[in-house]
């Protein structure tokens, strides 16, 4: 079964109400996949939504705005990802210019 995650599901998770997080969307902070059923479109959340998602409710809690927030949670996730490295010969790896 695919991982995944219903509007209804992630705002319960995230404990924001629905409409909120559709803010968000339209606001262009977030964008959910979208996923056929029937003749309509579910939106999809991916757990890195919800994690992410989580990290902005706790810094509005903390009295952030609502672009700052979700500008920290980027900032942080990137410098929290590893450098990019090649592979070498004989299986040592060194860091991509």
């Amino acid at each position: 079964m695919e991982e995944g995650y219903t509007l209804l599901q992630v705002a319960k998770l995230v404990k924001v109400p629905p409409k909120r997080i559709l803010a968000w969307e339209e606001a262009g902070y977030l964008a959910p996949l979208l996923k056929k059923k029937g003749s309509r479109s579910v939106r999809w959340y991916m757990p890195t939504h919800v994690e992410l998602l989580k990290k902005v409710k706790a810094l509005l809690d903390q009295g952030y705005q609502l672009c700052a927030a979700f500008a920290t949670v980027r900032t942080q996730a990137s410098k929290a990802m590893p450098p990019a490295h090649d592979k070498v010969e004989g299986g040592d790896v060194t860091p991509s210019p």
